[in-house]
């Protein structure tokens, strides 16, 4: 195993002699490597391999590994698969477990995204156990040594005292990550676990804020990115699951916990060689730092279970020493950690580029992207850094702004190429420091660091892009309201399926979409205007060029947004006004013309369609290929993360339909959307469709020419068994 006192050099050393390389964008196996953090040699298996011996040149050496696409392992403490065993779905930067103790292996592949792992150490540390929604491990390999868990996608863990699922005796559920199950009184208590499917309409997270995570998230990534206002983390690194500290914590959190709490900008230091991550007071303290390898594989961990609409931005504290030698080594560490998933600058670009203006979170997400980094400095001189980091302006306020109170200069720069405006809370450190203080000596006082709850919408109404938070924590319920500028109140409860926004509620809410409103609608400058011309939702487009020539019905998409389009309703005195978006399955979709995706079969090109009339579905309708058509509204299809329905744009009330025919040749078609295993279906990265509660069907195209049939087929891997999404242009 390697040692902490030589992880520098032995990164060093890694890094100078292993190049760029990584597997091929579309590889699934698992890669282990002989030390912690992905260093040393590195042993990589494609699925479907069964490795009986892994050979003398790989038995017991391996000590972190890393899986790709949907692949997982089963590993086992002996030759040909004996001895203690576990199956693996997330990133282990220190296996702990089985370190050094893995002779025989078994690589597979995933059949959707939702699935769970419960790790033997806090913060993630250790080897995994891990079980899909669906499934689950009645005899847990580690017995009662379960610290933290990591759940992916629409899932939900209940934990069980006793094996085989026992509920004579203690047992809980648990919907979200924990790095420490300290907190909830559940540590080294584990003795087997199920993982079930999240419903999001009676989810027990205080029954309204996931879902409106959800939703907000769902509007806003459709906003320009410079005009994006969100939730983010400062110091996201700072908390007690990774260093310990003299000056404080910002957050009581791990990297995981503030993801699903909604930050979508995390904060992390680089330091020294570019591998060290920690707070530069505590730069003379050992135990204050840890490496960059282990925060990224934590957030790579996370994202595998990511929604289509969720991106991470990473905001770079470059303290790196001079030179170089260690942008070089931050680049290798975040190529070899995070590989395609980042989105960089074109054509291998160097400059200091901002991020394009035009492009919104939901592009980045199109093109299969999900985490950028960007930094008030984008390197000086390394190549490789310099293709990845991105550049940002903009300020940085502090938390003692009044926001209530005016907006200063930062709307000036709201929507500017380059501008990432933040606000900045500092709750730790002398904070922390001089509250302890001035209680030791019996004094009362209060050296808040945040920014008031109060404040916080002001700041996003005002322009600001970020409130970099710290200790957002699960029990401050009001705290995380206050982001919360698309429904204050909670998503549940509509009253229709088209969006207006409220006015006197300073909301979005649902309406029926035959109610006559006037418009939100956006100029070719990006501008938005209230129509004076009234109409039903589906005539926004018609009435918005009507009184500007080029303009386009449009929605809300970030905070300032809304205030601005309130000021225009207290104006022209509305009090609800159309903005395009409308609800599909349970999703709130912006601009869902532009959502509706072609599924093209990869073999044949052709699109996966409904035959006949766009207007004429009905229940029990075959689906075929046929040459795709740009206007054809019964060729485009939604995809509803959260109950794994496949919708239809000519009517969204209409979901494939797998006909419970789940053998060779099986027919696939068309039903009204309801709650049944038949409507249910995975997308997975590699563009395959598995139809769910039997992964080992997946939609097959039954031959290439216009009405051939598609069916269901078990897993070959050809091409005709591919279709990849393609958006409108």
């Amino acid at each position: 195993m390697l040692k902490a006192n030589k992880l520098a050099l032995a990164i060093c050393a890694a890094v100078s002699s292993q190049a760029f390389a990584l597997p091929a964008a579309d590889f699934e196996g698992v890669c282990f490597y002989e030390h912690t953090d992905m260093l040393g040699q590195e042993f990589c298996y494609a699925s479907g391999a069964e490795i009986a011996n892994v050979g003398s040149g790989a038995n017991d050496k391996f000590s972190s590994f890393k899986t790709f696409g949907n692949a997982y392992a089963e590993i086992y403490e002996h030759t040909n698969y004996q001895g203690a065993k576990t199956t693996v779905m997330m990133n282990a930067y220190d296996m702990s477990f089985l370190e050094d103790g893995v002779s025989s292996l078994k690589i597979k592949l995933r059949k959707r995204k939702d699935f769970a792992c419960v790790f033997e150490h806090t913060n993630y540390r250790g080897t995994g156990s891990c079980a899909e929604a669906g499934s689950g491990v009645p005899y847990m390999p580690f017995y009662n040594q379960a610290s933290s868990i990591l759940i992916a996608g629409h899932a939900v863990l209940n934990g069980y005292a006793y094996e085989n699922y026992n509920t004579n005796q203690r047992y809980a559920g648990f919907y979200r990550a924990y790095g420490n199950l300290n907190e909830v009184g559940w540590n080294d208590d584990f003795d087997s676990f199920q993982v079930l499917d999240w419903d999001k309409n009676t989810d027990a997270w205080d029954n309204r804020r996931r879902p409106t995570l959800d939703a907000q998230e769902q509007i806003s990534t459709d906003s320009k990115i410079f005009k994006n206002t969100s939730m983010g983390s400062h110091n996201a690194y700072n908390a007690p699951e990774y260093v310990s500290t003299f000056w404080g914590y910002n957050h009581k959190e791990t990297l995981a916990e503030q993801l699903d709490m909604g930050s979508r900008t995390l904060e992390i230091d680089i330091h020294d060689n570019g591998t060290i991550v920690y707070h530069t007071p505590e730069a003379g303290l050992a135990s204050a730092k840890t490496t960059l390898t282990r925060y990224l594989m934590e957030i790579d961990n996370w994202l595998k279970g990511a929604d289509g609409d969720d991106v991470v931005f990473i905001k770079v504290e470059d303290l790196m020493n001079d030179g170089d030698q260690p942008e070089e080594w931050a680049a290798w560490n975040i190529t070899k950690t995070l590989g395609d998933l980042v989105y960089r600058k074109p054509d291998g670009a160097t400059d200091n580029l901002y991020l394009p203006s035009n492009i919104s979170i939901k592009d980045i997400a199109k093109a299969g992207k999900r985490i950028v980094f960007w930094s008030n400095g984008a390197g000086n001189s390394n190549a490789n850094y310099k293709n990845i980091v991105w550049q940002r302006t903009g300020s940085e306020s502090g938390r003692d702004d009044n926001w209530n109170g005016g907006c200063g200069d930062t709307s000036n720069y709201w929507g500017n190429a380059g501008n990432m405006s933040l606000v900045n809370e500092d709750a730790r450190g002398s904070v922390q420091f001089l509250d302890s203080l001035a209680s030791f000596f019996g004094q009362s006082t209060s050296y808040s660091g945040q920014i008031p709850d109060t404040q916080i919408r002001s700041a996003l109404e005002c322009g600001a892009l970020k409130v970099m938070t710290d200790n957002l924590t699960w029990e401050n319920s009001p705290r995380w309201w206050a982001f919360s500028w698309a429904w204050p109140s909670g998503v549940n409860g509509q009253n229709g399926d088209c969006a207006i926004y409220q006015r006197d509620n300073k909301s979005i809410q649902g309406d029926s979409c035959g109610t006559t409103r006037p418009f939100v609608c956006r100029k070719s400058d990006d501008s938005l205007f209230l129509s004076s011309g009234t109409g039903t939702w589906s005539q926004g487009n018609i009435v918005c060029h009507n009184e500007v020539a080029g303009s386009t019905f449009s929605t809300i998409t970030n905070a300032r947004e809304g205030k601005l389009v309130r000021d225009q309703q207290y104006g022209t005195n509305q009090v609800m006004t159309w903005m395009n978006a409308r609800k599909i399955g349970t999703d709130w979709v912006p601009h869902p013309e532009k959502q509706f995706f072609s599924l093209v079969e990869q073999r044949s090109g052709k699109c996966l369609d409904v035959p006949g009339d766009d207007n004429a579905l009905y229940d029990g309708q075959r689906v075929q290929v046929w040459d795709c058509q740009a206007n054809a509204s019964d060729q485009k299809w939604y995809y509803d993360y959260s109950t794994a329905m496949l919708h239809n744009k000519a009517n969204p009330n209409f979901c494939l339909d797998n006909r419970g025919q789940t053998w060779d040749g099986g027919g696939i078609g068309i039903h009204t959307c309801v709650d049944h295993i038949n409507l249910k279906f995975d997308m997975l990265t590699t563009n395959l469709i598995r139809t769910r509660g039997h992964g080992d069907f997946v939609l097959d195209a039954s031959s290439d020419w216009n009405g051939a049939n598609v069916t269901s087929w078990q897993y070959h891997g050809g091409n005709n068994q591919r279709w990849k999404k393609v958006y409108p242009q």
